[in-house]
Formats: structure tokens, sequence, C-alpha cells
């Protein structure tokens, strides 16, 4: 029992009846969790709906072992407990969160629950929920990913590049979902290396035999906040001084460091980077008020991408 277990059953979707199926079921879960024996014929007359609808929403809650007597529906001890447990382990907000009903049990606002899983997926906004588009939603990828990293599956998949190109990938270890400037990736281990991937670029996945779960790599990546792995680069950035206050009060570049104050009033700040893209966005932005000065690799590279943008 785990908490994907109760958002497979509750994820919204409009029946033709015109209600929020989810939005029942949510109700309806709650209750249970509290105690509460439910019958058809009560839930039926509250949400407006025919006793047989009810009926066929309370086999989506079979699967907290539902018992069924005279007095009505309720929940089997031995699934009350374990939902209690989650409940507690979990925070009380961050269930009433996934059922989508209030700690007053009123329904709260119109909420994505599409990655609403506080076990395995990163970065959530705490406010209304991304919606994923329709290529990481295909295939039901999502869901997968989520099955192979609580149960710990080796997947493989083709996979979409963001410049278009296209590869294989297999033998990949799956650990976490990761929230990372407005879009999802997949943080994983291939080859013994720690690997980000694009949701939206995953096709045709699926999952495998069992894998041997690495404690030293899982902190690894819950330790690396961003999608960045492997040795770091040590840069040094010129900034104009009449910029320098921004950095001072905020850290603008990958892992930054010292702060050296030059003659001409400008400053050397140090970072430290993994991949070109974790630095050259940021450098972008910031144009002309930083310069790079080393690794010259990088200052070249950023100058030929700017020379080609000019043409």
């Amino acid at each position: 029992m785990c908490l994907s277990d109760l958002y497979m059953v509750i994820n919204v979707h409009n029946t033709a009846d015109g209600t929020k199926q989810g939005d029942r079921i949510a109700n309806m879960a709650k209750r249970l969790v509290d105690g509460d024996t439910l019958t058809v014929n009560a839930m039926a007359k509250e949400f407006n709906v025919d006793s047989r609808t009810i009926k066929r929403d309370f086999k989506h809650l079979d699967i907290f072992g539902l018992i069924r007597d005279k007095s009505g529906v309720r929940m089997s001890n031995s699934y009350h407990s374990q939902l209690l447990r989650i409940r507690k382990e979990a925070g009380l907000q961050e269930f009433y969160d996934l059922t989508d009903i209030n700690n007053n049990g009123n329904k709260k606002g119109n909420v994505n629950h599409e990655l609403k899983d506080i076990d395995y997926v990163e970065n959530v906004p705490k406010t209304g929920y991304q919606k994923l588009n329709k290529h990481e939603r295909s295939g039901n990828n999502y869901s997968k990913v989520i099955s192979a990293i609580e149960n710990k599956q080796f997947i493989q998949f083709e996979y979409v590049k963001s410049n278009g190109n296209k590869a294989s990938f297999k033998d990949v270890q799956p650990y976490l979902i990761r929230r990372f400037n407005e879009a999802y990736y997949l943080i994983s281990v291939h080859k013994n290396k720690i690997k980000p991937f694009r949701l939206e670029g995953m096709k045709v996945l699926w999952p495998y035999s069992s894998f041997n779960y690495c404690p030293i790599k899982n902190k690894q990546i819950h330790d690396n906040k961003t999608i960045y792995f492997g040795e770091k680069t040590k840069a040094e950035i010129k900034v104009d001084g009449n910029a320098i206050h921004y950095f001072e009060r905020k850290i603008i570049l990958p892992n930054q460091g010292n702060m050296m104050k030059q003659n001409d009033g400008s400053y050397i700040v140090e970072c430290f980077y993994a991949a070109e893209l974790e630095i050259l966005p940021v450098i972008k932005w910031w144009i002309p008020r930083v310069q790079i000065m080393s690794p010259i690799k990088l200052k070249r590279k950023l100058e030929n991408e700017l020379r080609e943008y000019l043409k």
C-alpha cells in the first residue's frame, strides 16, 4: 500500500453525468479512511447520481479492501491502519492534497493530480501542478516510470533528444522524477553514471527485471538539486561592478563561490558546472554585464554561438 495506489483510483476525469467521478471517489476515500461506513443510497442522494454509479465508484475503491455488509461499505481494519500510517508519515496536508479535499472535508479548487506522488516526484509546485503535455502523457509513460521506480525495475525506451536526434536506451535504473526549469526529468543511473532524461522525450517505454538499488547513488541524486551530474569544471566569470550586488544577494551562477574585486571595479566570480547547458544560458541572460574569463573552451563556444545568431 502506497500513495500511488490512492492516486490511481482518484485521478479526476469527467463522466457522462457531468460530474467528476474523481471528486466523488476522493470524497468517499477520505470518509472511509476516517472510519465512516457508507451506503449506496445515501451517496447516490448526496451526489445526485444513480445508485449504479455509486456501486461502480465503490469498485474503484476495492483496492483498499472494502467490506460490505447490511450496514453499508467500510474499509477493512488492516487497510485502514495502513492508510492512517501513510497519512501520519506523509503529513496530513499531503494526504488531503492527494484526495482533493481540504481539512474540513470540502472540495478544493480544480487541481491536476498527474504529478502528485510525494514519494518519487520532486519540486512539484505547492499551488497548482504543471500539466504533462500530450507527449509526456502518451503511452502512459509516467505511470510506468513511477511503477518502475517503486519496484526498482530496469527500463528501456526510445528517446528523442532536444535537438531532434533519436537514441535507444536499455538497462536504465530509474530513481526519481524531478521538476526542473518547468520540465520533468527522470533522474536515473545508466552505465554507472547518473543521467537525466526528459519525460517528454521518452517513447515506447517498458520495465523489466529488478536492479540492485544503490544508496550511495540515491544520496548523490538527492544532494544535487539540479539535473546536471558528473565531474564539475571551474569557471571564472567577470561581473560588472554595477551588477555585482545581484550576485551578492542571490546565487545566480551554478555552484557560485568566491568573488574577487579587480582594480577596474569589476569582480571575478568563481563557479563550478557539470554541463555547458548549466551555465551558458545564465551567461547569455546577463550579457553584457558578464564575461567568461575561463575556461577558454567555454568562452569560445559562447562566442561561436553568438556569431551564428548574429549572421
